[in-house]
């Protein structure tokens, strides 16, 4: 206490010692960084150029979405800990999450955030490192299962809606083209080698270039078609009678239009192309 007196006589009356607001300064820093790198490298640039052609509606609801997703992951920290007999509140729960995401965009692989968010929790809520490395692992491990696990259903959903349209496509179209390659030519050389560390898939680049060069001279005729690539194509191989030395690639469905839609908005050249 005596101590404390001596160190506070040399103050003026009324007046506190401040605290040099460190982690501000840090945060404040790191904008400064990203703003320069971003001047000076091409291709970040166009996060920015990006960003500004998105439109407002899809904006607001990204960054709202992206609230509800820390609201919950500071959740489920608390409820993690509560399990191991720790409280911490919403508050410290939000910010924890935020502490990861942070550490983990500016460290490689991010690989900066957990070890920041255990020492956050034992620096700031007294929770040993053990417990807080142990419900670190739970939750990505819940959440590498969650993930798994959405994509699958998501895969089956978007494979289902393909299967079931394109027998539609089928049936209504006039023209359907069938496009074939010849096995074991493009990108070999003559001796049977590969020409490039590529081996053989030159041939579905070639096929994708007659592909679009074939819809756009149809388009000149005013008609429309659909690329298709989602088929049994053993059967198909089979029931158009395709030689075995090819293979079928895909169906291009052609047809003038029942209705024209409106293209959707394209990103300009300079977020496409990058240059040095």
């Amino acid at each position: 206490m005596e101590n404390m007196e001596k160190k506070d006589a040399g103050l003026p009356a009324g007046k506190k010692k401040r605290k040099i607001p460190w982690s501000m300064l840090y945060i404040l820093a790191t904008v400064v960084a990203v703003l320069l790198f971003g001047l000076f490298n091409q291709q970040f640039g166009n996060v920015f150029h990006t960003i500004s052609n998105l439109t407002p509606g899809f904006l607001s609801l990204g960054v709202l979405i992206s609230l509800v997703y820390f609201l919950f992951e500071g959740e489920i920290f608390r409820l993690l800990l509560r399990s191991q007999g720790y409280r911490i509140s919403v508050v410290e729960g939000l910010k924890n999450a935020l502490l990861g995401l942070y550490y983990s965009y500016i460290t490689p692989s991010s690989t900066g955030g957990q070890p920041m968010q255990s020492a956050y929790l034992l620096r700031d809520n007294k929770i040993p490192a053990g417990i807080s490395t142990a419900v670190l692992i739970v939750k990505f491990m819940c959440f590498q299962c969650a993930f798994v696990l959405v994509s699958v259903v998501s895969f089956i959903g978007m494979y289902g809606n393909l299967a079931a349209n394109n027998p539609t496509i089928i049936r209504s179209a006039p023209l359907l083209v069938a496009q074939t390659f010849v096995k074991n030519r493009c990108g070999y050389e003559r001796d049977g080698s590969f020409t490039t560390d590529r081996e053989d898939g030159w041939q579905y680049y070639d096929c994708g270039i007659a592909a679009q060069t074939f819809c756009l001279a149809a388009h000149d005729l005013g008609l429309a078609t659909v690329i298709m690539g989602v088929f049994d194509r053993k059967r198909l191989q089979e029931y158009l009678q395709v030689p075995e030395d090819q293979e079928l690639m895909a169906l291009i469905a052609v047809g003038y239009p029942a209705q024209v839609g409106g293209a959707p908005k394209r990103k300009g050249v300079d977020v496409l192309l990058s240059w040095k």
